[in-house]
């Protein structure tokens, strides 16, 4: 497929939803925010929905409001899954929607492609640096709102461009950004290196339970969800800390482990020496790429631990 037939999809479309996955991280708004700009400059009727609402991180951003966590009605002309590698990733029944042209646009290699109108690419560093692409394909002005929220996706799913999807194609795409007035230590500081106090101290607690298995390969963190709100902090705070799993010497499988209820979800990082991704797909519904996944098991707190510390060390055998 290409980027002239999802624009003249989306031309043709009088109304459209978009929908990300779940706890929406920085490429995940990022690509929302534009591709709904986008849409919304050529007069259609746009709804943009996550299950839950950008954490507070990203509302310094220009326009996030647009993100809504209101559950929308039934019938659209097209459906737009960003930054998904399936339906069940964005944590809602899409079922209770109905929409006659359904668009994926992704970059994860375990994408479920069951689009009418598929773009996937796994050697794009983020669903944002295809949403730049299709921008340039089709010749699209866009204003500074929209280069920064694509800047912060570019940054958010490469670390500040410290991963190893880090490649001369999304640092090209943000210098075009930068020519159009995006300021990189703005956005850096807003996404990497400003807490609340509340936030700081989240981090702290989360910090106390710091954990090696494996002889030291594996390097890991637990958050009780129900901690942010008695603490007054929220999700967003704990940008980049399953990335911080990764950072003693020796540690190949970092992963940040997120109790909520019955849930526990898991946030899995690695060095490149084991993929992450493969260990995900353990799980239904879990999946990613090699570097960096996630999956969420519906059970207990213990019980789940010690089920992917099982995976983990299938796969530190290798």
């Amino acid at each position: 497929m290409s980027w002239q037939q999802i624009d003249t999809a989306l031309r043709a479309s009088n109304s459209i939803l978009i929908s990300a996955h779940v706890n929406p991280d920085g490429d995940c708004i990022g690509a929302q925010m534009a591709l709904a700009w986008y849409c919304k400059s050529l007069g259609k009727e746009v709804r943009v929905y996550n299950k839950t609402n950008p954490p507070k991180k990203f509302r310094f951003l220009d326009g996030w409001e647009i993100v809504s966590d209101e559950v929308p009605r039934r019938d659209w002309d097209t459906f737009v899954i960003l930054d998904s590698s399936n339906p069940q990733r964005l944590g809602w029944d899409v079922s209770t929607i109905s929409a006659n042209t359904v668009i994926d646009i992704d970059h994860h290699r375990d994408n479920y492609r069951g689009g009418d109108i598929n773009m996937v690419d796994p050697s794009a560093a983020a669903t944002s640096l295809l949403l730049c692409e299709f921008f340039v394909a089709i010749k699209a002005d866009f204003p500074i709102h929209v280069a920064e929220a694509l800047y912060v996706g570019l940054i958010s799913d490469t670390g500040g461009f410290r991963f190893a999807n880090t490649d001369s194609r999304v640092l090209r795409a943000a210098a075009d950004l930068v020519d159009r007035g995006v300021e990189p230590q703005k956005l850096n500081k807003q996404l990497f290196a400003t807490f609340t106090s509340a936030g700081l101290a989240l981090r702290a607690k989360v910090w106390q339970t710091l954990e090696y298995h494996f002889d030291g390969k594996l390097c890991l963190l637990v958050l009780d969800s129900s901690l942010i709100d008695k603490m007054g902090a929220d999700y967003g705070d704990l940008e980049g800390m399953s990335d911080q799993t990764l950072g003693a010497e020796g540690v190949q499988v970092g992963m940040l482990i997120k109790i909520k209820g019955v849930e526990t979800h898991f946030s899995m990082r690695s060095n490149g020496l084991v993929d992450v991704g493969i260990i995900a797909q353990n799980v239904p519904g879990g999946g990613g790429h090699a570097c960096a996944a996630g999956c969420t098991l519906e059970m207990p707190f213990e019980e789940a631990k010690s089920k992917m510390l099982g995976f983990i060390e299938i796969a530190l055998r290798g």
